[in-house]
């Protein structure tokens, strides 16, 4: 299975765990370190923990390698890294503030 296959089953996967505005920006052609980001909004912290620790799991049962988990601490903002696909999950706030959608808007972004 592809990377990008495995990118859109995750971001469904984050859709059907109730995470808001899931994205998938494409960064194939512009990194040699990873090929997308998803980036998510959960509803509070207890939400972004259970987000984190799911699509982790649903990674793995892709054969995906696990890197890191890091959740929020002092922001509100955690990752699930999986080397070639980062998963990015924000407080609504905090994602705002980011703005990674138009950081790389030049980029092809594929809401789900």
């Amino acid at each position: 299975m592809e990377t990008y296959e495995k990118a859109k089953i995750l971001a469904k996967y984050l859709d059907e765990k109730l995470a808001e505005d899931v994205k998938i920006i494409d960064f194939v052609s512009t990194s040699s370190i990873f090929d997308y980001f998803i980036l998510a909004t959960g509803r509070n912290m207890r939400h972004i923990n259970s987000l984190l620790d799911d699509v982790a799991d649903k990674a793995s049962e892709l054969l995906m390698d696990v890197k890191r988990i890091d959740y929020p601490s002092d922001s509100a903002w955690g990752l699930v890294d999986l080397k070639d696909v980062i998963v990015h999950v924000f407080i609504e706030e905090e994602r705002a503030n980011y703005n990674l959608e138009k950081l790389w808007g030049d980029l092809k972004i594929e809401s789900i």
